[in-house]
This record gives structure tokens, sequence and C-alpha cells, in this order.
């Protein structure tokens, strides 16, 4: 195969389509660098692992999202000698996680799918760096404290000296109140100021840091400040070199990991490679093709699947007729010719690749061969090559590439000079590749070519077949007969003048008209064949359907029937059993008792039902009252009513107070000792993100979500959390302190290991 057989069968317009099946970008432009290769071992191998493919995400949850750019990130970092950044380790970890995931889920499968095994396995091998990285790096690109016991201690150091500074601040804050524009602490260039007005700096004495636009206030650092601020930049200083020295060991145990990643991503994408294989054929209902003779049943080109849907595709049925090694197609202009031309050749190079194509079970193709194709008009003026020049580069480059295993796709073969030359042309390539071995299918309009067919031993007509009706195209393909190109019934159709249309008939040969004529009406014989063993088969088939369906009735009937009996009669047998035994039973009792007034009574509960108070009693307990005591049954708790509260009890189960409804709710005859031994018990064991980030939000939509978020707080017992709000113009950090002062919840502003101005602590225990 070459890429203009390719290009010209659509294969890298389709490979695109596949392409977008992909989990992950890197192994889409794989795919679409995807070249089919005639190799018999390596198409099974394909086909099967597709095959797999089509079954296991039904079983196990797999996504290649997560799939990294190893061989990139080798020569960006190392090559070029950028380095690793803390995000690419992440993502580096995430993929590791990943292929060691897959690994693992496919080895629980490992006889389902022995060739997916095969190929998974060894993909965790790298997972300890994977750990490694995790524990070192976080989501966000941040040197987590785990990275090292020094870097733990150094920002233990830092964090205790923040907090002096800032006790110390605060302090200065209180002592120089008068001379400040606001009371409170905050950053310039990393180092703690105060917010001092301008014209009272000299009555502290310090550094200026920062002015405000409006000149009105200075950032001033009291020297009273200064050695603290020193020592906590020193400390500031020591973290980042342990955390360059983290980074640069981690990425020297990536660089000694270089084969081994290299080899799990190249195995990872295949897999993804086969999962879009296994996704864009059962997009179709595609069916892998079994290895023999070329036999396509229903074949269907995907584009066309695409465009008009699988079911608005009208499928093609092609073999070599017995004793033929190539087929010349005709048939009316926009019949079909090309795709039909396009669909054998698309099936070839999309099952090389292990796509299974829209076939039908049956099919067959060889696994080894080579698709040579050429049509359309690649004429150019800059080359100084016209159309005729052009495909004759093309056919020398068939002849010589071609064998006894190649497969000859030729479309409007002859055409582009002179008719009778062109079709001889035609008819001598084609003898001398069917006598060189190769297989050959192609398509033509020239009546002199098809007559000319018709007296070679290994080459058989064909046709696409038309509506003589309303000369509509039916797309069907019929072998061992020409086809007509309506030319003339096609122009008057769409409107072409009657007199033109008259005077080119009478200019064609008498001999060309004969055949065209005698073509013309063994076709309307076909068509009348075709038409009545459709309407034998249709009716065969109804009548089939009918007596299906009438066996089937007969065999419900029966079976409901019997089904029907044998209830009544358990049923029966019941009643009247019971009933026996109740009657003896009331009539012993009759007897002993003489006919007594209790006896009366039983016989009538018995006979009559229970008395009517029991169902008012029931009905009574329908409803609850304030202080009643409950038993919660979805809960499997004991509390105490409080108040209704639209249609719903507020009920107190230990220190918890819950809304249930009423069909959940019993009354409890315990005591108060030990409805409180039974209580409900929450646990707190669930996941809580201790931060919350309010950046980009209104400040309304901030509150109602800051307010769901205190009670999720409170509820998992958390004695701290954080709010990142951002510095921005202030307003939002404003409105959350004005909400948090008016609920009366204490809060601090953030540390500069924790966000500086840009967060705010919430202290909740």
């Amino acid at each position: 195969m070459d890429k203009e057989s390719c290009r010209i069968l659509d294969y890298y317009s389709i490979l695109e389509k596949i392409a977008q099946e992909c989990s992950s970008p890197l192994s889409a432009e794989r795919l679409k660098e995807e070249f089919p290769v005639a190799d018999s071992a390596r198409v099974s191998f394909l086909l099967d692992l597709t095959e797999e493919w089509r079954g296991i995400p039904a079983e196990v949850n797999l996504n290649f999202g997560e799939l990294a750019d190893v061989e990139g990130l080798f020569f960006s970092a190392f090559e070029k000698a950028r380095g690793i950044s803390p995000q690419e380790l992440y993502h580096l970890s995430l993929f590791l996680s990943m292929a060691s995931e897959t690994e693992k889920a496919i080895e629980k499968l490992s006889s389902k799918y022995p060739i997916t095994f095969s190929l998974t396995s060894g993909l965790g091998r790298r997972i300890d760096l994977a750990k490694h990285i995790s524990k070192t790096v976080d989501k966000d690109g941040f040197i987590r404290d785990s990275a090292s016991p020094e870097l733990a201690k150094i920002r233990k150091q830092i964090s205790f000296q923040a907090k002096s500074l800032s006790k110390s601040a605060k302090n200065l804050c209180e002592k120089y109140k008068d001379s400040l524009q606001e009371n409170f602490i905050t950053q310039r260039s990393e180092r703690y100021v105060l917010a001092v007005k301008t014209e009272k700096q000299r009555h502290l004495g310090g550094l200026v840091h920062d002015v405000s636009e409006s000149g009105s206030t200075v950032f001033m650092e009291p020297f009273e400040l200064v050695e603290e601020n020193n020592r906590l930049q020193r400390l500031l200083r020591d973290e980042q070199w342990e955390i360059k020295r983290i980074l640069r060991t981690l990425a020297e145990e990536v660089l000694e990991a270089k084969d081994d990643l290299l080899q799990i991503n190249e195995r990872v994408c295949q897999l993804d490679c086969a999962l879009a294989k296994a996704r864009f054929s059962e997009r179709f209902d595609g069916v892998k093709p079994a290895q023999g003779t070329l036999n396509l049943s229903c074949a269907r080109h995907p584009l066309l699947c695409i465009l008009k849907g699988k079911d608005a595709t009208v499928p093609l049925d092609f073999m070599f007729p017995e004793g033929k090694k190539a087929v010349l197609i005709s048939g009316p202009n926009a019949g079909g010719k090309t795709i039909a031309l396009k669909t054998i050749g698309i099936t070839f190079l999309l099952s090389y690749i292990g796509v299974h194509p829209p076939v039908s079970e049956g099919t067959t193709i060889p696994f080894d061969l080579e698709v040579l194709c050429d049509g359309g008009d690649r004429q150019s003026i800059e080359e100084d090559i016209s159309t005729f020049t052009a495909r004759l580069r093309r056919w020398n480059m068939i002849w010589n590439y071609s064998g006894p295993n190649t497969l000859v796709l030729i479309d409007e073969i002859g055409s582009s000079t002179d008719p009778g030359k062109g079709a001889a042309l035609a008819a001598s390539f084609m003898e001398a590749l069917v006598d060189k071995g190769c297989s050959a299918v192609a398509t033509t309009n020239i009546v002199q070519l098809k007559v000319t067919v018709e007296n070679l031993e290994k080459i058989s007509n064909a046709s696409m077949d038309i509506d003589i009706a309303d000369f509509e195209p039916t797309y069907r393909l019929t072998m061992g007969v020409p086809g007509s190109s309506y030319t003339f019934e096609i122009a008057g159709k769409y409107g072409f003048p009657k007199l033109i249309i008259e005077k080119a008939v009478s200019m064609m040969p008498g001999e060309q008209i004969s055949y065209e004529k005698t073509v013309e009406e063994l076709k309307k014989t076909l068509e009348k064949c075709r038409v009545s063993e459709m309407e034998i088969e249709t009716e065969l088939s109804r009548q089939k359907a009918l007596s299906r369906k009438i066996e089937e009735a007969e065999a419900s009937i029966k079976e409901r029937e019997g089904k029907i009996l044998g209830e009544a009669k358990v049923e029966k047998e019941s009643i009247v059993s019971e009933t026996r035994k109740k009657a003896e039973e009331i009539i012993k009792e009759l007897r002993e008792s003489k006919a007594s007034k209790k006896s009366i009574d039983d016989y009538r509960r018995a006979f009559i039902g229970e008395d009517s108070k029991v169902g008012k009693k029931n009905t009574a307990q329908a409803g609850f009252a304030e202080g009643d005591r409950v038993f919660v049954k979805s809960l499997n708790a004991y509390g105490e009513i409080l108040k209704k509260e639209r249609g719903r009890y507020l009920i107190k189960t230990g220190k918890v107070k819950i809304l249930s409804f009423p069909e959940d709710l019993s009354i409890s005859n315990l005591k108060d000792e030990e409805i409180s031994s039974k209580r409900i018990l929450l646990s707190r064991d669930r996941e809580f993100n201790t931060s919350i980030d309010f950046r980009g939000l209104d400040s309304d939509t901030a509150l109602e979500r800051l307010d769901v978020f205190l009670d999720d707080a409170v509820f998992a017992g958390h004695p701290f959390v954080t709010v990142i709000h951002g510095i921005g113009t202030g307003k939002l950090k404003k409105r959350i302190k004005d909400y948090l002062t008016a609920n009366k919840i204490k809060f601090r502003a953030g540390l500069p290991n924790e966000g500086g101005d840009g967060v705010t602590v919430l202290l909740l225990k």
C-alpha cells in the first residue's frame, strides 16, 4: 500500500474519525499516523485485540485520559535542560498510577483477554516512583511537608516565626494605633508591614516598602520588626533550597527510569488506540472479517454511514465470480460505482489496522493483500501534467509494485483520452495485471471496453443497478451483466432540452444503440426475476412467522391454563381445609359451653370477621403528639417528638434533631433511660476538604456556599478551616469578615505560608 492509494480510498479521513474516540490527545495523534500493513500475523493480532477491547469496557472502567507525553517530557527536561516542573511530576505520577491500575484490572481477566493481558503485563513496575512523587508533590504542584524531614522541620520553624512576628506586629498596631490608617497587619515583599498614615510615618521610624495609589497610606516595616522579618526570610530561603534539592533528586529518579517509562507509555498508548478502534467498530456494529478469499457481505463505506446513517446506506456484496480475477463495474453516473470501489478498498485498509469494518458475518478477506488504487484528477499546470499523463504515471507505479498478492482498484479506467484507444489500453492493462497474478476491480462507462471485456476469459462485467421507472440509482451491484450509463434518460429527467437529446440519439452508432438496448432488456428481465424472488422469499418468511406465532400462542394458552387450574386447585384445597378446621373448633366449643355468648362471638370472628373497633384503634394510632416517645425505623434510633413541621415531625435523639415522615415512625414504650442508651450514632468518617476557594465568585454566592461549608465543617468535627478569597479589591474579604463577625465565629488572617492576605482561617472550636 502507498499513501496515494490510502488518500484515494478516504483512509486518512476515517482515521481522523477513529482518533476522536481516543481518551488521550497523545494517542489520538499517534493513531492518525498509523499505516495499514499487509501482514497476516499482525492483522490477526490487531483484529483480535480490537475484539477483546469491545468487551473490556463493559467489565472494567478504564480511562487513558492521564496518558503522559513521556518522550516529549524527556526531550524537554533533559535534552533541552529545561528541567521537570512539579506539575509535570504530578501528571507523571498520575500516568504511572493509571498504568498500574490498568494492569491490576486486566490481570483479574487474564484468561478472558489473553492478548490485552500480555500487553498490560509489567505496566505497574514503576508504581514506586509514582508513590514517591505523590508523597512529594500535590495536584497544585505544591511540595508537601512529607517530601523530607528537613522540609517539615523548616516549615514548622516558619510557622512558629510567623506567629511570633504576627504577635509582635499586633502589639505595634496597638502601640501606634493613632498613626495607622487601618488597624491590621499586611505584607509587602514578603515582609510584615503596617498601614501608616503618610503624615504620621515619622512618628514610627522604619522602612517604607510601598505606597497606596492615593498616596495617603505608606506600608512601613517598623525597626522593631526588622530582625524578626529577617529571621523569617532566612527560613523561607532555606525552604526554597530544600525544595530545589528534593526536585533535583526526583528528576534523577525519573531519568534513571527512562527506558521503563518510555515502554510503559508505548504500551498504554497502544491500548488507548485499541479502545478507540473498538469504539469505532461498535459504532457501526462492525464485524471481524475472517481470513480467506475476498468475499464481502453487506459492506458499507464508514463515511457514508456517518453521513447518512448505517440503515440508510445500501450495503455492497462483492466477490470475484468463479474463474475470474478481475471485475469491470459499469452503470449510471452517480450510481455508486466509485463508492463500491472505495468500499472494497477501505474494508481492507481498516481491517489491516485492526478496525472491524461495517460488514456482516461471513465476510472474508486475505490478510496479506497489498491494495493499490488509481482515481481522481491529478493534473497539474505547474508540473505540466495532463489528466491522462498523470494517470499513466500512476499506472506505471502500480505495474512496477504489483504482484500475485496485490489488489488493484482503478476508477474510470480508460477515460481522459480517445474512448476507442482508451478502451483498448484499459482492457490490455487489466488483462496484463491478471496475467501477472493480481486481482483487479475497475469502473467505466466506455461501451467499447464493456464489449471487449465480454470476450476476455478472466475478467467479468458487473453493473450498478438503476430504477428504470424514475432513473434513480439503487446502489445494488449485479455480477455478470454490464450496465448502461442512461445518459440521455438522466439528462431528460433533469430538464435538458428534448431537441438536443433527440439529436444526440440520432448521432449514436447503430451497433452501440443495439448493444445498449440488449443490455437494458437483459437488466429488465433480471430485475423481474429479482422482484419475483424477493416476493417469494417475503411470502415464505411471512408464512413461517405466522406458523411460529400460532405455535407460540397455543403453547402459551396451554401453559396459562395449567397454571390457572393449578392455582385454583391449591386455593380451593386451602380454603376448604381452613374452613373445616375452624368449623370443627367452634362446634367443639359450642358443645362444651352449651352455646354460650362467648362461643357465639368466637363463631362471628371466625366466619364474619374481626370487631370493627380494632380498625378504629389502628386508625387512631396513625397520628403522633408532642412528647411521644417514638422509634425511627430508617435510622434504627429512639427519640422524643418535639413538634410537627409541614407534615413531618421534629425528633430529638440524644443531642441530634432530625425531621422524619410519619410512616417512618412507630410509638415506643421505652422509658427515658432506655431511650438514652439507644440513641443514634452519627459517623464523622467522611471525606471533608478543610479549605474552600471563593475566588471568581460574587459575594452573595460566596456567602451561600460558606454557610453550607460551615455546617459540613461542624458536622465533620474540624477545629479550623481555611477560606480562600484572594486580595483583589477587598470587597469579598470584607463581606466574609462581616458575616463571620455577625455569626460570632472566630477568625484570623492567613500566615505567609498559608496564603497571607488572600485567605482567612476560621476557628470553630
